[in-house]
């Protein structure tokens, strides 16, 4: 079962939290990042790859986002 999504926010929001989320570019492109707080990482299509990736930024930086409804903790189980 996938996990509860928030909405969609804009691209000048910045998440509270590092971590992978989900993106989408000005072409409705979705793929996952890394953000580290000041910069998004390179894009991926997995969660892993996005996490493993996120040390040097994507030329790509406004771009919209959203990540899971709840603590991954609770998800999980």
């Amino acid at each position: 079962m996938k996990p509860a999504l928030t909405p969609w926010f804009s691209a000048e929001a910045k998440p509270a939290y590092d971590g992978v989320y989900e993106t989408r570019d000005s072409d409705g492109i979705v793929s996952y990042q890394h953000w580290n707080g000041d910069f998004w990482g390179f894009f991926a299509f997995t969660i892993k790859e996005a996490h493993e990736g996120g040390d040097s930024p994507s030329y790509q930086q406004h771009n919209d986002w959203r990540g899971l409804a709840e603590d991954p903790a609770k998800a999980a189980s």
